[in-house]
């Protein structure tokens, strides 16, 4: 007999399955060699901030140089996170691009719907 939990198990053995599929593939079929290395840029306080669409593009440009494959065309994406301090003496805002495989949210109250 099959409960909730062995199926919320279930799926996550499929999910991480997957990716360690869709990397390896994607490892084996990429199609750059030479992979050229970025530094992180970091702006200092005072200097006038690129836009982000243009920190987006420049992002996603130096990803394209070091991956190239048919799954990094159809799988791969940008998300953008926007951290600010809580604080009002602080005021401290961070600006970050992730690059992922592809983007996984789990939707269990949907799920004991669809199975059960």
């Amino acid at each position: 007999m099959y409960t909730p939990v062995d199926t919320y198990i279930y799926i996550f053995f499929i999910f991480f399955l997957l990716a360690f599929l869709l990397d390896g593939l994607h490892e084996d079929l990429n199609r750059i060699v030479k992979k050229p290395y970025f530094e992180q840029k970091d702006i200092k306080d005072g200097a006038p901030r690129p836009s982000d669409a243009t920190l987006a593009t420049e992002l996603w440009s130096q990803h394209l140089a070091r991956n190239r494959s048919i799954i990094q065309e159809i799988f791969h994406g940008m998300f953008k996170s926007r951290v600010k301090c809580p604080h009002r003496e602080c005021q401290v805002q961070n600006l970050f691009f992730f690059v992922f495989l592809f983007f996984v949210f789990f939707l269990f109250f949907w799920i004991k719907y669809l199975i059960f």
